[in-house]
């Protein structure tokens, strides 16, 4: 999905709610009774988004993937779905209260790449498909309450001469918080016993993470892994729908992100790094993955 697409997505959503905030690739939208205005639709609400579900009042009922799942207050207060499923619905009790979070590809690219694929999480927790559910605690709770209220209050002022950079900040910190409560104080409880293919993709991606800049052939990795191309392509497929090729691309694009906020190195320079045969075929490449020029991603981002 390129960035024009998860741009639809995001609107696709954002109209589903009647109190929302938005900024580039992040959204934010209370849910309530009276607020999400399109329960019960028979299409989906989006697909190809990572969307966070906070429970705080009464409770929601969402299908996945076409699989039924239940978040509520007094339990599993928080679901996550991951960026390769369709929320299909989402129907809030008369009583909740919560909110919704998602963004696209594009936001992560351009602002998390440096927790998204964290390797101590499990192999597919980003990369994966599905929803896993969460327990957070009351004071969690109110940590993330306060994130909100602030990006709302910085929302609503955009005279600020850096409205855009204090949102852009205020969402990188959800996510933070997020990932911080995740990776260190609930369990994941559909996430079983790492399998051999999620051991073999896991290998996979940290080897692509480490040499990323050498090596961008997916049968320099299945050699390494002692694998076939096409067996390493049905692993990818597995745990991220995605073949092997694409996910060295989306390491690529990501380093590529990283390496245009050091303005000491050129374009040129970042292409020859990441083994491009010159700056031409690197900005096809980023512009294909982005929607942007490596330039505009420099200065925009």
């Amino acid at each position: 999905m390129d960035n024009h697409d998860d741009m639809l997505q995001l609107n696709a959503l954002s109209r589903h709610f009647k109190i929302k905030f938005t900024v580039t690739g992040f959204f934010l939208g209370k849910l309530d009774r009276e607020a999400f205005a399109s329960a019960g639709k028979a299409s989906p609400v989006c697909r190809g988004l990572s969307i966070f579900i906070i429970v705080t009042k009464g409770n929601a009922r969402l299908v996945v993937d076409g699989k039924s799942g239940k978040v509520t207050a007094s339990g599993t207060n928080l679901a996550f779905i991951r960026p390769h499923s369709t929320l299909n619905s989402l129907v809030p009790s008369h009583d909740c209260d919560g909110v919704v979070i998602a963004s696209n590809d594009f936001f992560m690219v351009a602002n998390m790449t440096f927790i998204k694929f964290r390797p101590d999480l499990p192999s597919d927790f980003m990369l994966g498909s599905g929803a896993s559910v969460f327990s957070i605690e009351k004071d969690k709770i109110e940590s993330l309450s306060w994130n909100f209220m602030r990006f709302v209050a910085n929302m609503r002022d955009k005279d600020h001469l850096y409205w855009g950079e204090k949102l852009r900040l205020n969402s990188i910190e959800i996510y933070l918080e997020i990932f911080d409560i995740i990776s260190r104080d609930v369990k994941l409880r559909n996430v079983k016993e790492e399998s051999r293919a999620g051991d073999i993709f896991k290998r996979f991606f940290m080897s692509v993470n480490k040499n990323i800049t050498v090596h961008r052939e997916v049968g320099y990795y299945a050699e390494e892994l002692c694998v076939t191309p096409k067996y390493l392509n049905v692993i990818c497929k597995k745990v991220t729908n995605k073949n092997a090729s694409s996910v060295i691309d989306d390491v690529a694009v990501m380093t590529a992100s990283s390496l245009l906020r050091d303005f000491s190195l050129s374009i040129g320079q970042i292409a020859g790094m990441l083994s491009f045969k010159g700056q031409a075929a690197f900005t096809k490449f980023f512009k294909k993955m982005t929607g942007l020029t490596p330039t505009q991603f420099r200065y925009e981002y």
